[in-house]
């Protein structure tokens, strides 16, 4: 369920036009969204600098930093999976040119995430780590769920799934997809184990609601001084009972497929896309979230490792080098790969020419 009145109301299907194939920004451009890209990238590094129970700075309940690492693994991957579905849908493939999108989505997706997964393993290997991988078993890399990667097969899934539907019926059933994968993500469907299959059920509705807010856009502006409240009450509301549970039981447990947290991801991103100033600071970030999203990991790691060794135990100090760290590695890697046309396309998921100034997490199907 969508927290707001233009995709819950049953008219909202007959008195919203149907979208044109390349859909106009209007006021959704690039700055908010690019934005809440870098935004939602620094949420990951951070999550991955704190952790699981067993991983990272090994936070359990009712430390703080666990319940603000349940509260990012809640908002984040589903505010990727509505930037990707406002992106998408800015120039949505046709069924006729179905093939080659999908072919665009595996070089600039697919193989770079296979080749950052690669590297991940070794490093993990020769080190001994948690996600060390024997060399018979590199092929499950490409076909089952690692580490943080599963992202990538999750996407790629939807971009088949919805994209493929999408094109079937001329980009006009976008609102009767959202309808039947909100159904999905709330029932209790038991799916095999490859590519990710059942957390692409719980990012679905997002990816499709990205796509809806993008062909509605005029129309949702121009009742915003209605939905934007709305919006607010409904983040407030399940901030406030999230609150009392976790004064009660010390969790924050909650999955984002289920309706409850779907409508404050919904609302608050929301309340960000329509109401988040533009920072100029953040831009030169943009064109990098996806080598941050592919190796930040190695940063986090490294700079947990190494505080370790120099015998440094603050908390402060772990999240702050952490984050550094997972943010500055990558960085350094995009701008030394970049110039490296093959590193570039295979590593970086950039195109050939004018790869640097491209963003890469969710790129455009042009």
């Amino acid at each position: 369920m969508v927290a707001s009145p233009f995709l819950s109301s049953p008219g909202c299907l007959f008195v919203m036009p149907a979208p044109p194939h390349t859909t106009p920004l209007s006021a959704l451009d690039k700055s908010p969204i690019e934005d809440l890209r870098v935004i939602t990238i620094l949420m990951v590094v951070l999550y991955h600098v704190i952790g699981l129970p067993d991983s990272g700075l090994r936070m359990v309940a009712p430390h703080p930093l666990r319940a603000l690492a349940d509260l990012l693994n809640i908002f984040m991957m589903p505010a990727f999976a509505m930037i990707a579905g406002l992106v998408y849908a800015v120039r949505p493939p046709t069924l006729r040119g179905f093939a080659s999108f999908m072919g665009r989505k595996l070089q600039r997706l697919a193989i770079p995430g296979l080749v950052a997964s690669l590297i991940f393993a070794a490093i993990a290997t020769v080190m001994h780590l948690r996600w060390a991988v024997e060399p018979a078993s590199l092929w499950r890399l490409a076909v089952y769920p690692y580490a943080h990667f599963w992202f990538l097969q999750s996407l790629l899934t939807i971009f088949l799934l919805v994209g493929f539907a999408d094109a079937a019926t001329g980009h006009r059933a976008a609102l009767p997809l959202l309808a039947v994968s909100i159904l999905l993500a709330n029932m209790d469907i038991v799916l095999p184990g490859f590519f990710s299959l059942h957390s692409t059920i719980g990012l679905l509705p997002y990816f499709i609601i990205g796509i809806c807010l993008r062909r509605h856009a005029r129309w949702i502006e121009a009742r915003s001084g209605l939905i934007l409240p709305i919006a607010l009450a409904c983040a407030l509301l399940w901030c406030l009972v999230t609150a009392i549970d976790y004064a009660r039981t010390g969790l924050v447990d909650q999955p984002y497929r289920q309706w409850w947290p779907m409508i404050f991801v919904v609302s608050l991103f929301l309340l960000l896309l329509f109401r988040l100033p533009h920072h100029r600071g953040l831009a030169p970030f943009g064109p990098m979230t996806f080598t941050i999203y592919l190796y930040h990991v190695l940063g986090t790691a490294g700079a947990r490792i190494l505080l370790h060794k120099l015998g440094v135990e603050s908390l402060p100090v772990h999240l702050l080098a952490g984050v550094a760290g997972g943010v500055l590695l990558p960085v350094a890697l995009h701008l030394l790969v970049s110039r490296w046309p093959l590193g570039a396309r295979f590593m970086l998921g950039l195109r050939p020419r004018g790869a640097a100034s491209r963003r890469a997490l969710v790129p455009s199907n042009s």
